[in-house]
């Protein structure tokens, strides 16, 4: 069996730009990941060969530009999760390393390691947004390393009122906010807007408590906005922090890689009055962890 050496784990809130920084990440040639075949069938890691056309020579250019649904993506990895852990990694609280039992340990390690073997790179890659699950993680892979992607909750929040899988106060799996939160959602007139920025306030707390509790050394966290402004020299100092090798392949991946950064959208598409609830729901948050209201 093929071992798994430090895996590395993509950590944030969602909508803060780790799909970005996944696909980025997984130009790498030492990177194995998990694409949205493998996730749509988990019953094994089979599809996990078709990785391998990203090997092929004369088709990088193509295939950092390619939108057809047969080339594989890394993509999140939920259903493969909840089938490996019987659905306690998508549990709606944080999980600590207790809650990792033998036979989760066995069948998310059997889960990277065959990913590894199938694409023949060394290290494994993997991404998944919410609580932060450090603990959890470290029970099944003690030698890992985490990377959280911070991004400006109001972008965060204006994005996350825009897609499918977000349904408000009726889907809240968060845990209870605090009578502060609840009052300053009251406040908003219980707009949409405000309970997606508490979404981020509550998540910012969890992820940055799960990271203290952490191991030294084992969790970068890096800006959304430093990101796309300098790809190069963030990324450069996430291999370094990764212990994986720069290599020309995925320095040509990445320079063919179009960036444009999506924070200042939102000031562009929302109203005055937005604004202004968005702003007023985390204004606390936003100050305490520097992104200036």
């Amino acid at each position: 069996m093929t071992a798994v050496d430090r895996p590395v784990f993509l950590i944030g809130t969602g909508r803060c730009g780790s799909s970005l920084l996944l696909q980025l990440l997984g130009y790498h040639p030492d990177f194995a990941w998990m694409s949205h075949h493998t996730n749509r069938l988990p019953g094994g890691p089979m599809w996990a060969h078709l990785h391998r056309i990203h090997a092929l020579p004369g088709l990088k250019g193509w295939l950092t530009r390619a939108s057809s649904p047969l080339v594989p993506k890394p993509t999140e990895h939920y259903r493969a999760l909840r089938k490996a852990t019987d659905g306690r990694f998508t549990a709606p609280h944080e999980l600590e390393a207790s809650d990792c039992s033998p036979e989760d340990r066995r069948r998310l390690r059997e889960m990277a390691e065959g990913h590894v073997r199938a694409q023949g790179a060394p290290r494994f890659l993997m991404k998944h947004t919410g609580f932060a699950r450090i603990a959890y993680l470290l029970e099944a892979f003690p030698d890992a390393r985490f990377v959280h992607v911070e991004r400006d909750g109001r972008a965060v929040a204006a994005s996350l009122t825009q897609v499918d899988w977000w349904s408000g106060e009726a889907g809240w799996g968060w845990g209870p906010l605090s009578a502060d939160q609840r009052e300053r959602y009251r406040q908003s007139g219980y707009h949409e807007l405000a309970l997606a920025a508490l979404y981020w306030e509550v998540l910012m707390d969890a992820l940055r408590a799960a990271i203290e509790r952490a191991p030294p050394g084992r969790v970068r966290t890096i800006r959304y906005d430093a990101l796309v402004a300098d790809p190069s020299s963030t990324l450069a100092s996430l291999l370094d922090f990764a212990e994986v090798s720069p290599n020309k392949v995925f320095d040509r991946r990445l320079a063919a890689t179009p960036m444009t950064s999506d924070d200042t959208r939102w000031r562009k598409r929302l109203s005055v009055d937005d604004v202004a609830r968005l702003e007023a729901s985390i204004a606390p948050a936003l100050t305490r962890f520097g992104f200036a209201p």
